[in-house]
């Protein structure tokens, strides 16, 4: 026994940060003293002019969320830079706040280390149809 109890295909629906508790969507509560948002990818911050000006946040943590959420009650659009899973989510997450949302991509394609061009060809069909341009 190594003290890791592993749990698979499992949603997390919700994580209460004043009780320490995360829950799962078939209701099981998990409580802990650390939180670890472990999604498999890193912000990169583009070298460009104005990366750290009031308004351009990156999409990590927990506070990086409320700092978003926060700025976005005052605000009618949103720009996401990058394409990848990462990118998307953020999209998705300005929308659902109720900004026009955009996504810039450098590579030719959404998502295009995991899709190839058909399948990128058909996700950019479906966001387009979600209103993210």
């Amino acid at each position: 026994d190594n003290g890791i109890e592993l749990r698979l295909s499992q949603q997390i629906v919700a994580i209460d940060r004043d009780a320490h508790v995360v829950r799962t969507a078939s209701g099981h509560e998990t409580h802990w003293d650390k939180l670890v948002l472990a999604t498999g990818s890193y912000p990169f911050v583009p070298p460009v002019p104005g990366n750290d000006l009031p308004g351009c946040f990156v999409y990590r943590t927990l506070d990086d969320l409320d700092n978003i959420a926060a700025h976005a009650a005052g605000s009618r659009r949103g720009v996401v830079i990058g394409g990848g899973l990462l990118g998307l989510e953020a999209a998705n997450a300005l929308k659902q706040l109720g900004l026009e949302t955009h996504v810039v991509e450098f590579a030719p394609n959404l998502m295009a280390v995991q899709l190839d061009s058909d399948g990128a060809a058909m996700l950019r069909k479906k966001i387009e149809a979600l209103g993210v341009g």
